[in-house]
């Protein structure tokens, strides 16, 4: 007799029938994201299928190609994954549950200061 065996793996959850739609459908329902580059998107669901790969929350945060960090000030007590070098998830996770909340895609602004 064969077992199946169930491998665990990142409960996602998306805080918007946008952000869903573009990860389902790899467009917005919504005026927020349709207007996103097309690699934009790409990267986006092959960034939410990387993160769905996982076992655990503790194998995200120590997945260096995502980047995370926990933010600070007005985004406190919210994390941010690299979608590329100019844009990131912000998301909240819980290790009680092993779930993952993607609130938003940001723009990451880079400064000039140093020009």
């Amino acid at each position: 007799m064969q077992k199946n065996i169930e491998y665990a793996s990142m409960n996602v959850l998306f805080k918007s029938d946008e952000l869903e739609s573009l990860y389902e459908y790899g467009c917005s329902i919504g005026r927020d994201y349709s207007k996103l580059d097309i690699r934009v998107v790409s990267a986006f669901i092959k960034t939410i299928q990387r993160i769905k790969s996982f076992d655990n929350i503790n194998i995200l945060k120590n997945y260096n190609g995502l980047r995370y960090e926990k933010l600070k000030g007005n985004l406190n007590g919210y994390e941010s994954l690299r979608i590329n070098n100019q844009y990131r998830l912000i998301v909240r996770s819980s290790e009680i549950d092993n779930t993952l909340t993607i609130f938003d895609i940001n723009v990451y602004k880079i400064s000039k200061h140093y020009e």
